[in-house]
């Protein structure tokens, strides 16, 4: 069986991986969802080293997740926590010169459905389900 390590998106939690979470363990899988809530501006170092500080030291291997915003920690984690396999779930995949703000700001369309640009979802619930899960089914 697999460990996975899972990295929610920058304007979530890991409680968001709820219910991945208990369909990998339900299979005998093991897994570690980190709690990367930003409080401040931190590095793509920093952040991978976050990452690294909640996996616990018997995790050996495990195949790193990153959804949205924590794309671009995700090479950089890996390599820290000797993953076997990197999962891009709707993540940002960066193009390894340029950090996630220096991405967007240079390139927003490529980062962002341009109807989002603009837009501040942290600060409007309504906005920030649409932005967040548009694509997902309403009741859940």
């Amino acid at each position: 069986m697999a460990d996975f390590v899972l990295m929610h998106g920058t304007t979530q939690g890991p409680e968001g991986w709820c219910r991945l979470t208990a369909a990998l363990e339900s299979r005998g899988h093991r897994c570690v969802a980190v709690d990367l809530a930003l409080t401040g501006d931190r590095s793509i170092r920093e952040l991978e080293e976050a990452v690294v500080s909640q996996v616990p030291s018997e995790i050996e291997t495990p195949v790193l997740v990153a959804h949205s915003g924590t794309g671009p920690i995700l090479p950089g984690a890996a390599t820290l926590l000797n993953a076997s396999h990197q999962v891009w779930l709707a993540a940002i995949v960066p193009d390894g010169q340029r950090g996630l703000l220096e991405e967007i700001r240079s390139a927003p369309t490529e980062v962002f459905n341009p109807e989002w640009l603009g837009k501040v979802p942290t600060s409007d619930p309504v906005l920030a389900a649409y932005f967040l899960f548009h694509d997902c089914n309403l009741e859940t």
